[in-house]
């Protein structure tokens, strides 16, 4: 049996979801400056690069799979100390909002 989605249970996923955001520790990537360098790249050049510059294999073709995720890291580091963490967070969280509400109308089915 499969639940129904009602706008009670939509209230209470999304109460639940802003909990666990706000009291969930941030885990660092390991490579967030290499991301944060490659939002650079994309922001300023206005174009996700077809080639890696900074490897060894950079006359190879490359697909930046994480381009989105890069630009709002970069979009983080560059508003500054005191809003990186804020931003960074609510940058992560308004990409997942529309996952979230995918996966709810494909629950309902």
């Amino acid at each position: 049996m499969r639940t129904r989605l009602t706008p009670r249970l939509i209230v209470r996923l999304s109460f639940a979801f802003v909990v666990a955001a706000v009291l969930i520790p941030a885990v660092p990537d390991v490579d967030l400056w290499g991301h944060t360098l490659f939002g650079g790249d994309i922001v300023h050049s206005r174009a996700i690069p077809a080639a890696d510059s900074y490897a060894f294999t950079s006359d190879l073709p490359w697909v930046n799979h994480e381009w989105l995720s890069e630009v709002c890291m970069y979009a983080a580091y560059a508003l500054g100390p005191a809003s990186r963490r804020w931003s960074s967070r609510w940058c992560w969280r308004s990409l997942l909002i529309p996952e979230l509400s995918t996966f709810g109308r494909n629950c309902s089915r």
